[in-house]
């Protein structure tokens, strides 16, 4: 009794029916092999005389489909068509549709895991590390949705479970809200990019040179040589100001002279200013003036602006101005107070 229960639930009510059922499982099969064959000779022939990546991306996709996975699809296929009514077909209708989803998910992660790696070698090592984990969480995300929908056609009701997932995403969510806050800053830094590696910046009282931007905190190597860690979450709530991204740097400088200086010689010394400024390379002359009287010289305001960004070049270019200033002044006989960069 229990093997005529049995071939009833599984088997076709008729041999006719069986025979179609077998030739159609061989059908597919066959299909399956013969296309997938020839599909990934011509595709890899053709990848071979190209540069291009979506093209490997395909035959990746294609070599992922396994046979097992097929051989499922078919049985279920078969099942469906040609098996007793009811429950077999119930059955073989969720196998189908579950394979298929699962299958669709790993040929998805195929495609993000393929991709991700063709940017990457275009990339930092940063860049690399942000790709690699924003890949990750767009594959987990499709295997999360891939595994409801699973469970939906299997008659699992997914709406309580979401809920309850919902609420203890909010209670890990806050007990790692420090961290978490600190993830998405760093993927802020990387999409919005304020720096990049190799920049110098200056974040409220600590400056240096960007050596490293991690997931949690950004490195800086100050100019005393320490290393600075600062979290990402901390270095976003700050003001930034990067000296890397400096088309022009805008310098003022003042100079005073001795009161006994002579007003026709006070008149002469912006010329002689701008005609020192003038005369060096990467300078753009802005102004200078005789804009005070101090409490024991005459003040001179100068604006130039420098075309770079490097500290080192405007140290040395600010060295030659003082130079040529002073060897000025000291042959106009005029008598330097003081001289101030601010």
């Amino acid at each position: 009794m229990p093997s005529e229960y049995f071939s009833q639930f599984v088997f076709p009510e008729s041999i006719g029916s069986l025979a179609q059922a077998i030739a159609v499982f061989l059908v597919i099969l066959i299909a399956y092999s013969l296309t997938r064959a020839v599909a990934l000779r011509k595709l890899k022939q053709f990848t071979s005389k190209t540069e291009t990546h979506a093209d490997n991306i395909i035959v990746e996709v294609i070599e992922s489909l396994k046979e097992s996975v097929v051989i499922i699809v078919a049985a279920s296929v078969v099942a469906y068509l040609y098996g007793p009514e009811g429950i077999t077909r119930t059955i073989a209708y969720s196998i189908l549709v579950s394979t298929v989803t699962i299958q669709a998910v790993i040929s998805s992660n195929v495609i993000i895991r393929a991709f991700v790696a063709m940017r990457a070698k275009k990339e930092s090592n940063e860049t690399r590390a942000f790709l690699g984990i924003a890949g990750k969480a767009i594959q987990v995300a499709i295997w999360v949705i891939g595994a409801l929908m699973v469970l939906s056609n299997l008659g699992v009701d997914v709406t309580s479970l979401i809920a309850g997932l919902g609420i203890g995403g909010v209670a890990i969510a806050l007990a790692a809200q420090n961290i978490l806050g600190d993830l998405f800053s760093s993927f802020a830094i990387y999409f919005d990019k304020p720096f990049a590696v190799g920049d110098f910046i200056v974040v409220g009282d600590k400056m240096g040179t960007v050596e490293r931007i991690g997931l949690k905190t950004t490195r800086i190597r100050a100019l005393q040589g320490e290393e600075v860690v600062i979290a990402n979450q901390d270095l976003l709530k700050a003001q930034i100001r990067n000296f890397k991204k400096m088309r022009e740097r805008r310098v003022l400088f003042t100079f005073g002279i001795a009161y006994e200086t002579p007003t026709k010689t006070v008149e002469g010394i912006p010329d002689i200013v701008k005609n020192i400024l003038g005369a060096i390379n990467g300078v753009r002359y802005d102004r200078a003036h005789f804009f005070s009287f101090g409490e024991s010289s005459l003040n001179f305001e100068v604006v130039y602006y420098l075309k770079s960004s490097d500290y080192t070049r405007f140290m040395d270019v600010q060295q030659d101005i003082n130079l040529a200033l002073k060897t000025a002044l000291e042959k106009a006989r005029i008598k330097t107070v003081y001289l101030r960069v601010s």
